[in-house]
């Protein structure tokens, strides 16, 4: 899994469980003070663990439903049970953290 935060100054790439393994700067991070740089790392890093929690999610999903399991209970048991965000919960974080960055209001 790999995200790009949104001013392009940080890339973070993750394993599938979530557990993030590189961090790349841009040349843009000269630009940014300390505590700017420090927020885009912390904000693409979750954002990275997230999309892998919801490819597991995912995965599993389509797996129980392959075995006959019911969407919905299955849904409900991987989100609340378990922990892992829906492919659908993660593209919305993904969209508030965009909205707040171009609005100016992180």
């Amino acid at each position: 899994m790999t995200a790009v935060s949104p001013s392009g100054a940080v890339t973070a790439t993750g394993l599938m469980d979530g557990r993030v393994i590189q961090v790349a700067l841009s040349r843009q991070v000269t630009s940014l003070t300390e505590a700017e740089l420090a927020d885009e790392v912390v904000t693409t890093c979750a954002l990275t663990s997230r999309q892998a929690e919801a490819a597991q999610h995912y995965l599993l999903a389509t797996w129980m439903r392959e075995l006959g399991q019911d969407p919905a209970s299955t849904r409900s048991f991987l989100e609340h049970t378990i922990g892992l965000p829906t492919p659908e919960t993660v593209i919305s974080e993904k969209a508030r953290m965009l909205a707040d960055y171009y609005s100016g209001t992180e």
